[in-house]
């Protein structure tokens, strides 16, 4: 696998792409206002299925992409709902989403603030 891999992800992304192009009348585009006290961060590889939990099997898509400290974008399956709005995102969401991010980077996390990095200076690259 690991030889085939620049040609399989190659083809898996046109394939992703085609179909979220597509489906683009189907998926409900959210933008969430980040509100807590807690910012948004992000990293190197900053999108997120957030439709799938650790340890379960992708079956459904919802792509999480933070935009800056107060604003995220969530892309949902075909006629799906966001686990995440404006109304309902608690500090515990965010902070959950922010380890996740640092989980899933290669490198780099990035943040408004020192104090917003301050909880992944010693994160590790268990990818989701």
């Amino acid at each position: 696998m690991e030889n085939c891999w620049i040609v399989l992800s190659e083809i898996m992304a046109h394939a992703v792409g085609g179909t979220l192009y597509l489906e683009r009348d189907v998926r409900r585009p959210v933008v969430i206002r980040n509100t807590t006290s807690t910012p948004f961060t992000t990293s190197d590889q900053p999108i997120l299925n957030v439709a799938r939990q650790p340890g379960n099997e992708i079956e459904n898509l919802a792509f999480y992409y933070p935009l800056s400290p107060t604003t995220a974008f969530v892309l949902t399956d075909v006629d799906g709902v966001s686990p995440y709005s404006t109304q309902n995102l608690t500090e515990a969401d965010v902070r959950g989403l922010n380890e996740r991010i640092a989980r899933n980077s290669y490198t780099q996390v990035f943040g408004a603030s020192a104090a917003a990095l301050q909880p992944f200076l010693d994160h590790r690259t268990d990818h989701d």
